[in-house]
């Protein structure tokens, strides 16, 4: 919610390539715009979207209830490194992370979060959709400015929002400076928390259990180094997750969804931002499928300038990460006649999908994949006239069918625009 329930201000920014907005968020309090004080929650009838966005592909099971610590790559001088036991959400943040376009450290910090909120407020369900499509709005997944993620989940440099001094629409929000006078008050990190958000509601991510717990079943505040820090993306998306799910929101529901977005930022076209975005994240794994790349339609199947077209062709710039459609195990990766370098994978069903004219191979013959992992980039190689994927589907390795029809019925859609 921005400052005293106002419409949301943008900051419009660049990161990279990517246009995005950095919003000023107070995340639910209505602040008193001489003094920045935090009044309570307060909850104003609103329009309800007709569905809540989907959760997104399950996250791995028998999660770590903490976040652990970064990797530990060299022991202490004298001493043998003791083994890491495998964390499966850091394996799935790291085989998916491409496919989303999203950090690595940032969707193993989503999927904490859930997994966290999950067990403590079973009847919350939040996805981890909900969680990224809001850092993607506010920081570009914590990218905005040209910021990193460390391995610890620190931001850096930190992100900060305009100063709120009453200009541009923004609210004049104080706050007392070590030097006795006033400042004016940034949103802060990956997630655009106020200060005094922030103190209420801070949690870190690697607070042991049962405080972890605790504080998130019961709303209690979280003090000393349990209250983490708002530029710390584990930290940030956990206490995004805890605010999301106060006042017995069911975010399952279109009703709970909305007044847990409008609590966060008061703003209908917030709102609808968050709501697209995490039904572009859902939209990309749908059960066990997921876009074998991300790219525009320019040829269909079948006949074609007196030949026929067995595949599809999607275009994308040469390097784009291109993704096993569906569980399964390379049977092909290599040259091949027509496409220069070609992967093909056979799936439980038998079904042999085809990906040419690839640039570069992420796997080799024999090697097993699952739906969304990085398999190889997009590229320009043997008869093509741009650089694009041509992407075939041989149900039982025979032959081939419309692979638009197939994706169809898989919930996965290509348009030529």
């Amino acid at each position: 919610m921005d400052a005293a329930g106002s419409p949301s201000r943008r900051l419009t920014g660049t990161a990279g390539l990517t246009a995005l907005t950095l919003s000023v968020v107070a995340l639910g309090f209505a602040l008193h715009t001489a003094t920045g004080v935090p009044a309570p929650r307060t909850h104003t009838p609103t329009p309800t979207l007709v569905s809540a966005p989907g959760p997104g592909e399950p996250l791995p099971a028998d999660l770590p209830a903490t976040a652990p610590p970064a990797p530990q790559t060299t022991a202490p001088s004298g001493q043998s490194a003791a083994p890491s036991s495998p964390d499966p959400l850091r394996a799935w943040a790291h085989q998916r992370a491409a496919s989303y376009n999203i950090p690595e450290q940032a969707l193993y910090a989503y999927g904490h979060a859930t997994t966290a909120i999950q067990a403590a407020q079973p009847n919350c369900h939040l996805g981890w959709t909900t969680l990224a499509a809001i850092a993607a709005t506010e920081s570009n997944h914590a990218r905005f400015g040209g910021a990193t993620i460390s391995a610890n989940g620190q931001v850096s440099p930190p992100i900060r929002g305009v100063p709120l001094d009453g200009t541009h629409g923004n609210a004049t929000i104080t706050a007392p400076a070590a030097n006795g006078h006033s400042t004016y008050v940034r949103a802060e990190g990956p997630f655009q928390f106020l200060p005094d958000t922030w103190r209420r509601w801070g949690l870190a991510a690697a607070t042991p259990n049962p405080q972890l717990t605790q504080v998130l079943s019961t709303g209690t505040r979280a003090n000393g180094a349990a209250n983490g820090s708002a530029d710390n993306i584990n930290d940030a998306a956990l206490t995004a997750a805890r605010y999301l799910c106060a006042d017995n929101h069911d975010l399952a529901t279109p009703a709970g969804w909305t007044s847990a977005i409008l609590a966060y930022n008061h703003s209908t076209t917030y709102l609808e931002q968050i709501h697209t975005t995490a039904n572009r994240y859902s939209a990309t794994y749908t059960s066990g499928f997921a876009k074998p790349v991300a790219g525009v339609l320019t040829s269909g199947f079948g006949s074609r300038w007196g030949t026929f077209h067995h595949g599809i062709d999607l275009a994308a710039p040469i390097g784009t990460p291109i993704f096993a459609v569906t569980d399964g195990s390379v049977i092909d990766a290599g040259p091949a006649q027509g496409f220069g370098l070609w992967v093909r994978l056979r799936h439980p069903d038998g079904t042999v999908t085809v990906y040419g004219h690839v640039n570069t191979m992420n796997v080799t013959v024999g090697q097993h994949v699952t739906a969304g992992q990085q398999i190889a980039t997009v590229g320009n190689r043997g008869d093509s006239t741009g650089p694009h994927l041509h992407f075939e589907v041989h149900p039982g390795g025979g032959n081939p069918v419309d692979p638009q029809t197939w994706l169809t019925a898989h919930g996965i859609t290509y348009t030529n625009s």
